[in-house]
């Protein structure tokens, strides 16, 4: 019997939310945005707390790379909370922090899928289709988003972004053959070769 895996995690900051499972049964856990911290600069002071937003990485349709900071603007539920967003232009790509570092067992893989919400909501997805976060990595894990629809894209700190799978990696061989892959099926191509419809 297999031993079930343990997947760890480090928070880089005090305020960095947790990777949690949206039902019990959930395949995969959700990854929150990050944009800032807290900071105490004098260890000797309680009241040298400084808030330190995050740099958000952009790139327009055209490649430009853009560094952005989040905003601060006073929101909660009554009005006196300071609330961090940034804003992701439509077409753009972003580098979103986690401020989670996962600890990945020998043998298996983080993958990276979007929400199906903000997927259909508001065409914010991860941009290579699927992450794939190697059980080496030992970094931060930062999602790559682009906003695929015409308007703005608002992201606050804490909101859900994107969702992390853990998967087995088959242990396998990879060899070149002399023998060129004969069909083996009915098979007889590709690229929409099946056709649309059920006849």
């Amino acid at each position: 019997m297999n031993r079930q895996p343990s997947l760890k995690y480090y928070r880089t900051h005090d305020n960095v939310i947790p990777p949690e499972s949206g039902t019990e049964e959930a395949a995969c856990y959700d990854l929150h945005s990050h944009l800032y911290y807290v900071e105490n600069m004098d260890d000797t002071s309680p009241k040298s707390m400084c808030t330190v937003p995050r740099e958000v990485t952009l790139f327009t349709p055209k490649n430009e790379m853009i560094v952005v900071k989040p905003e601060c603007s006073f929101g909660g539920y009554h009005g006196s909370e300071n609330v961090y967003t940034v804003t992701i232009p439509a077409h753009h790509r972003a580098i979103v922090p986690t401020g989670i570092i996962f600890d990945i067992p020998k043998g298996y893989s983080v993958r990276l899928h979007p929400r199906s919400g903000l997927s259909i909501k508001k065409a914010f997805i991860v941009a290579n289709c699927e992450g794939v976060i190697d059980s080496d990595y030992f970094h931060e894990i930062k999602a790559l988003m682009v906003n695929n629809s015409d308007e703005d894209i608002v992201v606050e700190h804490g909101d859900r972004i994107c969702q992390a799978e853990i998967v087995e990696v088959v242990e396998h061989t990879l060899e070149e053959t002399m023998r060129q892959p004969k069909q083996r099926t009915d098979r007889v191509g590709g690229l929409g070769s099946t056709g649309v419809k059920t006849l």
